[in-house]
């Protein structure tokens, strides 16, 4: 489990934070030390298919979560990327999709299946009670792993349902890195990373972000979204996580063909859907409103009690340690595909 974490930034020293959560509004900036150098960056190649980056990626995936893992597979792009990492790599393994019950993200599943059907992929289905768990224990999740999405404290319900069918670890998605020009930050978001971090150092369970933990594949994509948008003329965006989160990953989808992947727009024209956005919670939000007539039902029932006491404002700053050296040829890669 150290590897995944610990490979090319100490999570460990900033574990305090982590832990007492409740304090972090006291501190605007949480330093992470980081171990690559300026030679992990002259190694890079972004001029070649970043492919053999996703499929190492996997490989090591496959080997530190336990001898039983599993994909969390949402439909999502960032999902289904992780997906196709393990088959280019000819690895087995199983992959898991939560079906909540009563059709309630049955867009979500659409694209699934639209998705095995295009790549031949076997997926295992699940049912899921979602509207139990969120009355029932999203606040139990909340409260253990200081985590204030109850979307992210539903992916920790299906960590617990996957532990007890003997799976040794899961990996989901993830998000590559954001770096900011002004002053190195990184993003790990608050709500996400920082909760299951807290779980796999809790449950002694490796939880993978697929798309962070491997630096190879994360600084790829990070150095050739930028170069892409830039071709594209697009503004630079802060990052991949922004790109695309808007919508339905139309943005990430052109970012990802740099790893031969093939990869769907999730579905936004559905009933309950009235805006742009895509969160797989749109039909439960939808659900709630209905019963309650009130559109903002969800955020004020299961979100904000949570996001109160665990997320203050915009949270702290992550900053990347890296030497000089580093930090100056980052910043050079980032202001050459500058756009804005």
């Amino acid at each position: 489990m150290g590897h995944l974490y610990n490979n090319w930034i100490n999570f460990d020293k900033s574990i305090d934070d982590i832990f007492n959560f409740k304090n972090l509004n006291l501190k605007k900036i949480i330093n992470l030390e980081c171990n690559l150098t300026i030679d992990f960056f002259n190694q890079l190649d972004i001029n070649d298919s970043g492919e053999k980056y996703l499929i190492n990626a996997a490989e090591t995936a496959f080997l530190h979560a336990g001898s039983k893992p599993v994909v969390m597979f949402s439909g999502g792009v960032d999902s289904q990327t992780a997906v196709l990492a393990f088959k280019k790599a000819n690895i087995d393994i199983d992959i898991i999709f939560f079906n909540f019950k009563n059709d309630l993200n049955i867009h979500e599943r659409e694209t699934v299946d639209q998705f095995c059907e295009l790549h031949s992929v076997k997926v295992n289905k699940i049912d899921f009670d979602v509207i139990s768990f969120l009355n029932r224990e999203n606040f139990i999740y909340g409260n253990k792993y200081t985590c204030g999405s109850p979307h992210f404290n539903t992916h920790l319900k299906f960590v617990d349902i996957c532990r007890k069918l003997g799976y040794t670890g899961c990996i989901f998605g993830g998000s590559p890195v954001l770096i900011t020009n002004s002053d190195m930050a990184i993003r790990i978001g608050l709500n996400q990373n920082w909760s299951y971090i807290k779980y796999a150092k809790l449950n002694t369970l490796p939880i993978v972000d697929f798309l962070l933990f491997y630096p190879e594949l994360s600084w790829y994509l990070f150095f050739k979204q930028l170069e892409i948008s830039k071709s594209l003329g697009w503004p630079r965006p802060g990052s991949l996580e922004q790109v695309g989160s808007s919508g339905n990953g139309y943005e990430k989808i052109i970012h990802y063909k740099s790893l031969n992947v093939e990869l769907i727009p999730q579905l936004l024209k559905f009933a309950g859907n009235s805006s742009t956005g895509y969160t797989g919670f749109e039909l439960v939000k939808k659900f709630y409103e209905d019963i309650h007539n009130n559109p903002w039902y969800f955020e004020n029932q299961f979100r904000q009690p949570l996001s109160m006491k665990y997320v203050n404002g915009k949270g702290p700053k992550h900053i990347l340690k890296v030497d000089e050296q580093t930090k100056d040829y980052i910043l050079k890669m980032i202001n050459k595909y500058d756009n804005s």
